[in-house]
């Protein structure tokens, strides 16, 4: 089988998040959901990516295989999938894919930034990163904190208060699911306007159609 320059810009693409949607993949690459399929189901079968139904009559997602690490131009790794944070993974490559769209701009996830900076994502002791950080917008870094669940107050007032202190971030940007979390962050952050907060689906409806 040959790999192409765009094969190996997708494994780089999956290695981003650990595992993607074929959706997704179609979305990252311009092309149409069965020209997906196709090329992605071809790298199954040579041996370059894995294939996971986690959910009964769902899409499954694509992670890298073996063949694939050593084509990409760093050191990649193959994810695991935790079914806790399935549901927010796949989100998140949705939100960065409508972000950059939006904003014309790169960015590097929590997988990556943890990577570069020598700790693990289940590290206890490295410092809070967030999930994913925007890069080089109007001359500012920022930072994005998906949030689908409600965290404990102490958590998020600790994570708020790294933000107070962090001069790496212009701005941090939350999304999240439902208007009482969004509520509850706002009024923790009244006083820090660097903090915004927005819908997720908000961001999704305006957004990512015009990426699709």
């Amino acid at each position: 089988m040959q790999i192409t320059s765009r094969d190996i810009s997708m494994f780089m693409f999956i290695d981003n998040y650990g595992y993607v949607s074929a959706q997704q993949v179609a979305t990252m690459f311009n092309v149409s959901l069965k020209s997906a399929y196709k090329r992605l189901s071809s790298l199954v079968k040579y041996g370059y990516l894995q294939h996971e139904r986690i959910f009964h009559q769902k899409p499954g997602v694509y992670l890298l295989a073996g063949k694939a690490l050593s084509l990409i131009p760093y050191p990649a790794s193959i994810a695991r999938i935790n079914l806790s944070t399935y549901k927010h993974n796949l989100l998140l490559v949705d939100l960065l894919l409508a972000l950059s769209n939006e904003y014309n701009c790169t960015y590097k996830t929590d997988r990556i930034i943890c990577r570069e900076s020598g700790f693990s994502l289940k590290s206890v002791s490295r410092p809070h990163v967030p999930d994913a950080v925007l890069l080089d917008i109007d001359e500012k870094n920022i930072a994005v904190e998906l949030e689908l669940t409600e965290k404990g107050a102490a958590r998020l007032e600790r994570i708020l208060k790294f933000y107070v202190r962090c001069t790496d971030y212009g701005e941090v940007w939350y999304f999240v699911e439902g208007p009482a979390l969004l509520r509850k962050i706002q009024n923790k952050a009244a006083k820090m306007p660097f903090v915004k907060v927005n819908l997720i689906s908000e961001v999704l409806s305006d957004v990512s159609k015009a990426a699709r």
